[in-house]
């Protein structure tokens, strides 16, 4: 029973782990905006919809 229990662990392990790893090699970089009001709410946008946003933000963090 315990080793069965074991072998249980190490596979769900290792399908967790191929899952990370195929994210992050899948996608690379990921850039997202995330707009925070002031009652808390936060909305999160990503590709076409923080594309005018994202340049802002690109020239803003430009060194002068």
């Amino acid at each position: 029973m315990r080793r069965k229990l074991v072998a249980l662990s190490i596979v769900v392990a290792g399908a967790f782990g191929a899952l990370a790893l195929r994210r992050r090699l899948r996608g690379g970089p990921s850039e997202r905006v995330e707009l925070v009001y002031a009652d808390g709410m936060r909305v999160t946008l990503t590709d076409v919809e923080a594309a005018p946003l994202l340049a802002v933000a690109r020239d803003a963090l430009r060194p002068a």
